[in-house]
């Protein structure tokens, strides 16, 4: 882990105004802005290493600036089960506005940046800003509903469908700041990746993509992913 200087990032931030930052730290133009504060802190993080430890505690909240990391829960027979994947500008996980136990591990699988936030400085204004409590009550709706459709998937979907349900899922994050054209995404996941978000294992990851291929539904290269039949997709991610 690096510590950054003293150079607050946050005011050139290209997605400032679609997250949780914005209603914690204010407007986006420099003209709104308020000195950076001082329970703000960034790190650097290289891929490959951990960024948050299960089961250890912490005082701070956690926000990816850019790159991609995912958060996962060790399991006892060594493997792991990753809960999702984070792009710029997620809140590692609403829980932690409110809890200082860390009941997952989080990992880089990018070079990643990361803004830590005093909680009890956040929480100390979630008192007292409507806003802010807002976009907190929101992100706490949003990763329910998504991980009541993970279940259902995880729990009653087929192979494909999960799988679907994993790559509609990534496409929709990269959307939300980005202009995607011809269904294509950035896509840095590994076969290992894609087998613990879904509870198979890389050989039975890899004969479905290659079937998936097969029937140009997608293709998938070491960078990119393609939705060759974004319809079909769709239509497999949603049981």
């Amino acid at each position: 882990m690096e510590k950054m200087g003293n150079h607050w990032p946050c005011i050139t931030c290209p997605i400032r105004n679609n997250r949780f930052c914005r209603s914690l730290l204010g407007a986006s133009s420099q003209s709104d802005l308020t000195p950076r504060p001082r329970w703000q802190e960034f790190h650097r993080f290289p891929a490959g290493t951990t960024i948050i430890s299960q089961d250890g505690s912490s005082d701070r909240i956690y926000v990816l600036c850019d790159g991609w990391a995912f958060r996962h829960l060790k399991l006892g027979t060594g493997r792991r089960q990753i809960l999702n994947f984070l792009l710029s500008g997620d809140l590692f996980t609403s829980i932690s506005v409110f809890y200082d136990k860390m009941h997952f591990s989080a990992d880089a699988l990018s070079d990643v940046r990361v803004s830590t936030f005093q909680r009890a400085a956040v929480m100390a204004r979630l008192s007292n800003d409507s806003h802010l409590l807002s976009a907190a009550r929101q992100i706490c709706v949003d990763e329910t509903l998504y991980a009541e459709r993970l279940l259902s998937t995880l729990g009653q979907g087929t192979a494909e469908q999960r799988i679907a349900f994993l790559f509609l899922r990534i496409a929709e994050q990269l959307s939300r700041d980005n202009v995607i054209t011809n269904h294509r995404y950035y896509f840095p996941l590994r076969l290992e990746h894609i087998a613990d978000a879904v509870g198979l294992t890389t050989v039975h990851v890899s004969r479905v993509i290659s079937s998936l291929r097969k029937r140009k539904v997608i293709d998938i290269s070491q960078t990119h992913l393609t939705f060759l039949d974004p319809a079909m997709v769709e239509r497999l991610a949603s049981l």
